[in-house]
């Protein structure tokens, strides 16, 4: 399996005119997890970004945004929205 690097997105980067990038989390496979500032609702969030084109995952990545935000646990934010690099 070939092995590849996610770009890293600087803290104060803006992604979709709503999400302040603070700090690098995580990454794996398809993406990388930023702690971020959701600037709408002026709260923190986990924002998870990839970089895959394939059709197949973005569906799957969207699902995974939208059943997050029915989460309400306590270990965990609710996901508040989903964007891409995609569009």
């Amino acid at each position: 399996m070939a092995s590849h690097a996610i770009p890293e997105i600087q803290p104060g980067t803006v992604l979709a005119d709503r999400y302040r990038v603070e700090q690098r989390l995580g990454a794996g496979w398809h993406g990388a997890v930023y702690r971020a500032v959701d600037t709408k609702f002026k709260t923190s969030c986990a924002l998870k970004v990839s970089e895959s084109d394939d059709e197949d995952f973005k569906t799957r990545f969207r699902r995974e945004a939208w059943l997050g935000n029915r989460l309400s646990t306590g270990g965990s934010w609710p996901a508040t929205g989903c964007t891409s690099r995609w569009t």
